[in-house]
């Protein structure tokens, strides 16, 4: 079974509410354990790990129908600093997190990217 984590980067937007449900959907279907990340990179860039919330089908059954995004959201960028770098990789690390699913624009994604390639995958 592998740890999926979730997070949502930049401003709000359409959908993500819906994408968050589809990949909770998906992942524990297939047996898998999600975690949602709250407030986008906020909290695991300062190596805070309290700030999460453990995801199944039933957290999320609905909420296609809310707006905004019940992870919330943040314009935190990771890649700023080479010492909050670390702090992410080291935050997922210890939660278990061996997938991250980021959703956000280009700044969100090109963070994810980074965090790949400081954790060597």
């Amino acid at each position: 079974m592998a740890t999926f984590g979730i997070l949502v980067g930049g401003g709000p937007a359409p959908g993500i509410n819906g994408v968050i449900g589809a990949a909770v959907i998906a992942a524990t279907r297939a047996g898998h354990r999600v975690i949602g990340i709250l407030e986008g990179f906020h909290h695991i860039m300062a190596g805070r790990t309290e700030q999460v919330r453990e995801l199944d089908e039933a957290s999320v059954d609905q909420i296609h129908l809310k707006g905004g995004s019940i992870l919330h959201t943040s314009r935190a960028n990771p890649t700023k600093e080479a010492e909050h770098l670390s702090a992410c990789v080291a935050s997922l690390d210890s939660l278990g997190v061996e997938y991250l699913i980021t959703i956000g624009g280009d700044d969100t994604a090109s963070s994810a990217m980074r965090i790949a390639d400081a954790a060597q995958g």
